[in-house]
């Protein structure tokens, strides 16, 4: 049970990173970066709310039920869910690259 509550936390804690980060990259972007595209921006997005919809699944799972194992799982899964949507994303929608 301890092992289940540290990988938890330590998955939650990380997940909450960057589901910050995914959710600033697109503000950094529009201040900052002016040359980036749109659909990055949004794909950024996507990916945030995907991540923050596991986020709040997981925490209700604990606190309602305290199986930190399915939490666990359900942070695990969103994480690499938002990952894939990244990728994908990044190299099929966001046009043609071009190589400087």
């Amino acid at each position: 049970m301890f092992i289940a509550k540290v990988l938890f936390y330590g998955m939650f804690g990380i997940c909450c990173l960057l589901s910050l980060y995914f959710f600033l990259s697109p503000v950094n972007n529009i201040l900052y970066h002016s040359f980036v595209r749109t659909s990055e921006n949004v794909i950024f997005l996507i990916a945030a709310l995907v991540l923050s919809g596991g986020l709040y699944w997981s925490y209700q799972i604990v606190q309602g039920t305290e199986k930190y194992w399915n939490g666990f799982g359900v942070l695990v899964l969103g994480l690499i869910v938002s990952i894939l949507i990244i990728l994908i994303g990044l190299l099929f929608f966001n046009g043609p690259l071009k190589w400087n």
